[in-house]
């Protein structure tokens, strides 16, 4: 009915493909299907320029920003992936999950030119939704985040966030186009938490 296979490690785009087990399925009563687990170690961007392409098509520009060739830094990810063994495969059919760190991560032009950088974050992702905390820098700010899209179904490109900040000054804000210099001085500590609508719209 099936039989299974296991990976030494290779090389996908870049990416480091650790060992791993490959299962195939369903071969005697006509519904084959193929999983794969392993682990992966490589550049960030190389790893999301595979997930944007066919068959898993993640939708990062549309729904997340994100673009593989605005990111930066370095992933360990353990990755596993599921699919019919059939042609006219649909966004349903497939279901993937990445579960890993991200190293001295960036996004260039996250916000108005605003690069972040310095991520050290925890990555958490599916074919419904991406998720990622963990400390990073914005613009020249210290933050702490905590991020979550959903990537598909009725609620596709819906995000909840919260950032936090011990300490951001009138300056640093100012930098980023407010000018609150006419009733702030020094710095204040922050925590908001808000939702960006798949419009683009923030309410906090």
């Amino acid at each position: 009915n099936g039989f299974d296979l296991n990976i030494n490690g290779g090389l996908i785009n870049g990416v480091s493909i650790d060992s791993g087990k490959v299962v195939i399925s369903g071969m005697a009563d006509k519904k084959a299907a193929i999983s794969v687990k392993t682990h992966l170690n490589g550049p960030v961007a190389s790893v999301f320029a595979v997930l944007e392409k066919p068959p898993l098509n993640f939708g990062s520009e549309s729904v997340t920003g994100l673009v593989s060739d605005q990111l930066g830094g370095h992933i360990e990810a353990d990755f596993s992936i599921a699919l019919p063994l059939k042609s006219g495969l649909t966004d349903g059919d497939i279901k993937y999950q990445a579960i890993g760190k991200v190293t001295d991560g960036t996004y260039r032009n996250f916000y108005r030119n605003y690069d972040l950088h310095s991520a050290n974050i925890r990555l958490d992702l599916d074919h419904t939704r991406i998720s990622f905390d963990g400390p990073l820098v914005f613009s020249s700010i210290p933050l702490m985040i905590d991020w979550k899209t959903l990537t598909a179904g009725p609620g596709k490109g819906h995000a909840d966030f919260t950032v936090n900040s011990d300490s951001i000054s009138s300056e640093q804000i100012s930098a980023l186009g407010y000018d609150v210099s006419k009733y702030m001085q020094g710095s204040i500590a922050l925590k908001t938490t808000a939702e960006l609508a798949a419009g683009g719209g923030v309410t906090a």
